[in-house]
């Protein structure tokens, strides 16, 4: 049992080394890491609360973008729980490319990052995939993309008619946003 616990000697037998110290070492990072991104989920809070356009919290989301998705590459177990953090960093980012005006890397984030992650994640007719798809649709809308926004104009339908009702506020918007496209 202490033999399974404890590598007393590594190769060169000049240094000890033990497996606590270095499954301690371990949590202290991700211990870390997650207080970072503590802090960073209560300023991003903040920062919507007073309103306010912050390039150093974008600029801190993005750095945290990488720093977890190079965790992702590097984990060992499935890093379901990563990826879960992961998803919400690229949905601040979206909201605040979107609020700087950024559309163009809105529209990325949100085709190569959200869809692609909350399709995964989520079941097939969830109302978040939907909701995705319409803000999809309103950014090509606002560039030069409104005949290629049809067809996730199409999907959000299909997935929204099984979450709500057709008197529903949702298919109002739809149809407004199918006016602007045909």
């Amino acid at each position: 049992m202490i033999e399974k616990k404890r590598n007393l000697f590594d190769n060169d037998n000049e240094s000890i080394s033990c497996l606590n110290c270095v499954e301690n070492e371990g949590k202290v990072k991700w211990r870390q890491f997650y207080l970072d991104l503590k802090d960073l989920f209560n300023d991003v809070n903040t920062m919507k609360k007073l309103d306010k356009r912050n390039n150093l919290i974008l600029v801190r989301v993005k750095c945290m973008i990488n720093k977890l998705e190079d965790d992702i590459d590097q984990d060992e177990d499935d890093g379901t729980l990563l990826n879960v953090y992961l998803i919400k960093l690229y949905e601040w980012l979206f909201e605040m490319y979107v609020e700087f005006e950024q559309f163009d890397l809105a529209n990325l984030i949100a085709k190569q990052k959200l869809l692609s992650s909350y399709k995964f994640f989520l079941p097939r007719n969830h109302p978040s995939i939907g909701l995705l798809l319409l803000k999809i649709v309103k950014l090509m809308n606002n560039g030069d993309e409104c005949k290629k926004s049809i067809s996730y104009l199409k999907e959000a339908n299909d997935v929204l008619k099984v979450c709500f009702k057709e008197n529903s506020q949702i298919f109002n918007v739809i149809n407004e946003l199918k006016a602007v496209c045909l």
